[in-house]
């Protein structure tokens, strides 16, 4: 915007907003169990009913959904984003970024063997598939850089939407939050970097939910516990 050329506390800002509507046509990708499982029993083809072992008991085991042509994917939604950084001050120079997307829409379109389609609406959803698969309406990051001199330091906070299971149930919405600290020594040509961080400082739990055999999301949630670590980088 023009008016941050007259502003003393802005070094530079930039606003984005950027839209999409995408379309996939013979799609890959796994079905989802449940589907497979109806398809076997309304069909009584061997298309699907392979797909779906039972034991000798008639107990259902591990469904096969491995990846296949489907059909059709469309998804739509907006990107937001912000970026901010501020003038040379006493303790530094900051940099306060936000990235936020919006998924409206996730449809997928299985073609059938009996000529019908069987369509799917993931947005707002976590599966419970094999390969587990999450969909929040809403993702949003917020990093707030610092650099002084030979230091630079970011914090970092990384939200996820609430969803609903395939079983119909809420999976709450997670925050987690990450902080790293940064170091150039004098020496070695200004080649060298060390680094040492946590992610998930504050050791945040994630939200239960009934999409595994674990009871947590291993896709849209970090694992359960404080993370930290120390690197020391050099660039050639």
């Amino acid at each position: 915007p023009g008016w941050v050329e007259d502003s003393s506390w802005i070094e530079s800002l930039t606003l984005s907003l950027d839209f999409y509507d995408l379309e996939i046509v013979d799609a890959i990708q796994g079905i989802d169990p449940g589907d497979l499982i109806t398809a076997c029993i309304d069909t009584l083809s061997s298309e699907f009913c392979d797909s779906v072992p039972r034991s000798a008991t008639g107990r259902i085991q591990l469904i096969n959904n491995q990846l296949q042509n489907i059909g059709t994917i469309e998804t739509s939604g907006f990107d937001v984003a912000l970026a901010y950084a501020s003038p040379d001050t006493d303790l530094g120079n900051f940099l306060v970024t936000v990235n936020a997307t919006n998924l409206d829409k996730y449809t997928e379109t299985t073609n059938n063997t009996d000529g019908s389609t069987t369509v799917s609406e993931f947005a707002g959803i976590h599966t419970n598939e094999t390969f587990e698969r999450a969909f929040p309406e809403w993702r949003m990051v917020t990093s707030v850089d610092w650099m002084k001199e030979r230091w630079s330091g970011t914090l970092s906070f990384r939200w996820i939407d609430e969803m609903e299971s395939s079983a119909g149930t809420r999976i709450d919405s997670a925050m987690f939050t990450d902080l790293q600290l940064r170091y150039e020594p004098s020496f070695i040509n200004d080649s060298l970097t060390l680094t040492a961080g946590f992610n998930n400082v504050f050791d945040e739990d994630p939200p239960v939910c009934d999409c595994n055999l674990i009871g947590l999301s291993t896709v849209a949630h970090d694992i359960p516990g404080r993370v930290g670590y120390l690197r020391a980088s050099y660039e050639f």
